[in-house]
Formats: C-alpha cells, structure tokens, sequence
C-alpha cells in the first residue's frame, strides 16, 4: 500500500541571507518563494527566526518561510519555526538547489539523503528525520572546479532565460498540485 502524503503546509525556500548572495545557484529555493510573494502580493514579516508570509496558492493557505542564517545552519531556525507553529517534518516542502540534477531541472521527492548539500543535512539533524517533501532544482555539477565555489556564483544570461521557466513551472505546480503525492512525482525539464 503507498504512503499517503499530505499537502504541505509550509514552503521553505533553502539559501543564504545577503545580497551577494541574493541570484547565485545556491538561493534558487528563496528565488522560488519570492517569485510566489511578488505574484501573490503578499510580503516578508520578520517573525520565528526566518522571513514568513502567508499566501494563497491554489486555494490553499501557506506559510512560506526563510531562513535568517546561512545555509549550513539553516535546520536550527527551520526547526524553531516549525516548533513556532507547532508543524512537524510531514507538514514542510522544502525547496533547493541540486548538483545532481540537469541545470533546467525540477523535480519533487519525499526523503532522502543529503546527497552532499550542507542545508539539507543541517534539516536532517535538526528535525531527526529526512521524510520531508523537496522540490529540488537542477544546478548541475561544474565541468571543472570547486563546487563550492560553482553554488556560490550567479547563473549566466542565457541561464537566467532557462531558469524563468523553470521557476514558472514550479510556480504552476505548486498552484495546481492536488495532494502531496502530486508535489512528489513533479518532473520537468526545458529541454524535454
């Protein structure tokens, strides 16, 4: 019998605090979330160690939520944020950036390992579980050079085109997506 996933109730967008940080491959979790603010017209409150706004997002009330620490501490405030609001890892959809997926890439997932990616395993080890809805998106691995650097850097001009449908898609279907299972199984490419 399948596991029955429900619905998040919040949408946690993985990046670092700061400008220069604000377009590089490594915020592209609170790009997500601020293209749903600026279309929802809502706005950021600064409130449970993060930036929240409520939205309405096909019908559904949701929290979204930034961290306000960097990306490898980012399970401490994600962790009292949903102690705040009295949530618990089935009620998160987290949103990141993922070496191991095709730049122009998304895809949903339920659980899994850290895969390497220092935000996802800071939540693994603050929340005491890794059964959390993600919806990750490709940044793809250098050709060459460090990877900390390549998360670190912004996505070229030509990216910047691919990564505005990328972004709409997951926009829709965080609008249109029925159940949990729905968010789990999204598959997208741009160059399908």
């Amino acid at each position: 019998m399948a596991v029955k996933v429900a619905f998040p109730k919040v949408l946690v967008g993985l990046g670092n605090p700061g400008r220069e940080y604000q377009n590089t491959r490594h915020n592209i979790g609170v790009r997500l979330l601020d293209l749903i603010v600026q279309r929802q017209c809502a706005s950021w409150n600064n409130q449970a160690k993060g930036l929240t706004s409520q939205v309405l997002l096909g019908g559904r009330a949701l929290r979204l939520y930034k961290a306000l620490n960097f990306m490898n501490l980012c399970g401490q405030n994600i962790r009292a944020m949903l102690d705040f609001y009295h949530l618990g890892e089935a009620d998160v959809l987290v949103i990141h950036d993922d070496l191991e997926l095709q730049f122009g890439c998304l895809a949903g997932k339920l659980g899994g390992g850290a895969a390497g990616h220092n935000g996802l395993r800071s939540i693994n080890q603050h929340l005491g579980s890794k059964n959390y809805l993600r919806l990750r998106i490709g940044i793809g691995r250098p050709v060459d050079g460090d990877i900390s650097n390549w998360v670190l850097s912004a996505f070229s001009q030509e990216q910047e085109v691919y990564l505005e449908q990328v972004l709409n898609y997951g926009f829709d279907q965080l609008t249109t997506a029925k159940s949990g299972e729905d968010l789990s199984s999204i598959k997208f490419s741009v160059w399908d």
